[in-house]
């Protein structure tokens, strides 16, 4: 999918198969921008960007099982928020705080939900949950023997960008 010469893979059709959803930036010459949730008419049509109006970049969504809305994973900090926004655009959600890196969820059958989730002392592990709404919980434990490790501990940094932006780190 093109979107004003920007290329980026769809998420799929929705569930009722009307519409085709997106997260990408919208200027190819940009090195550094965030993504957006765009969504565009299966039929064909102009796409709507659903996200324009927040900071934050939004990871590919996945669909409700209506077709209503889409939820994504949101950065914010280092840290990732779930949200979700409805269909019509009347505004994004900020739901549960997955206090981790988290990357973007795929739907299946039923409205259950995969993705993988990383902490910085707990390495990529899949995650599942009934409904995308939900906390989920871990269905790997791909890493256990890092427990057994002496790693180095982690803080949140903050600092003043020369633009007037806080930014955070670790």
């Amino acid at each position: 999918i093109h979107n004003r010469g920007v290329t980026a893979a769809a998420s799929g059709g929705s569930p009722h198969s009307g519409w085709i959803a997106l997260a990408t930036a919208s200027d190819r010459n940009l090195y550094v921008q965030k993504s957006d949730l765009w969504v565009a008419p299966m039929g064909g049509g102009n796409p709507r960007n659903l996200t324009a109006t927040i900071d934050e970049s939004v990871a590919m969504p996945c669909w409700s099982q209506g077709s209503d809305t889409l939820f994504m994973h949101v950065e914010k900090g280092v840290t990732t928020r779930l949200a979700a926004v409805p269909l019509n655009g009347s505004g994004l959600a900020l739901q549960i705080d997955r206090e981790a890196g988290a990357g973007a969820m795929e739907a299946g059958p039923g409205g259950r939900v995969a993705w993988t989730q990383s902490q910085p002392l707990k390495p990529s592990e899949i995650w599942i949950a009934d409904h995308p709404g939900l906390p989920g919980r871990p269905l790997t434990d791909l890493n256990a023997d890092v427990a057994k490790l002496r790693l180095a501990t982690t803080r949140v940094v903050r600092w003043t960008s020369s633009d007037g932006v806080t930014v955070e780190g670790l």
